[in-house]
């Protein structure tokens, strides 16, 4: 089947794509999604995408996993992960069974609008890149200032620079700068 094929034939589309290619991608199979028929995506950016679903259906209804597939979770176990969901209408009668689907897993669902949501999101993500990424660069002029290698740091870590080491670890191997470009 194609995508139209398999768009035209489903009750609910979830586009999951890089965020440059979300709109150009929702553009494409909108027109084949059933007006009545629940239209999603996966990104971290919400305004621009639910406006674009609701031209093509009722229920635009905005996902956003806050965790990547691969950290801490277990093949169908969302236990102790945060899902927003940004319905385009506020209102809308789809959105509670969305959310039950994920609560099902064990996540815990806030709806929010999409601004709210990009609004508050901008911040959680910038702000912890930030210190994240300054640490980083702090540690990486300490060490070579004082000819200390980065593991010979880490020998001598406290429990907050190993959470802080864990969460740069993190932020330059997850694939943040890739997906960003």
């Amino acid at each position: 089947h194609t995508n139209i094929e398999l768009v035209e034939n489903s009750d609910w589309v979830i586009v999951s794509v890089p965020q440059n290619k979300t709109l150009e991608v929702i553009e494409t199979v909108g027109p084949s999604i059933s007006k009545e028929g629940v239209f999603s995506d996966f990104t971290s950016k919400k305004v621009s995408s639910c406006r674009k679903m609701a031209e093509y259906s009722t229920h635009a209804i905005g996902i956003h996993p806050m965790f990547k597939g691969n950290v801490g979770v277990s093949r169908g176990d969302l236990t102790g992960k945060n899902i927003a969901i940004t319905p385009e209408r506020p209102d809308d009668p789809l959105s509670q069974s969305v959310a039950d689907i994920f609560k099902k897993s064990g996540a815990t669902v806030v709806q929010v609008s999409p601004r709210e949501h990009d609004l508050i999101t901008s911040f959680n993500q910038q702000g912890a890149h930030l210190i994240i990424s300054t640490y980083g660069l702090l540690m990486k002029s300490f060490c070579r200032d004082n000819n200390i290698s980065q593991e010979r740091l880490a020998s001598l870590d406290t429990p907050n620079s190993q959470l802080l080491n864990i969460l740069l670890g993190r932020f330059l191997y997850s694939g943040y700068r890739q997906q960003s470009n």
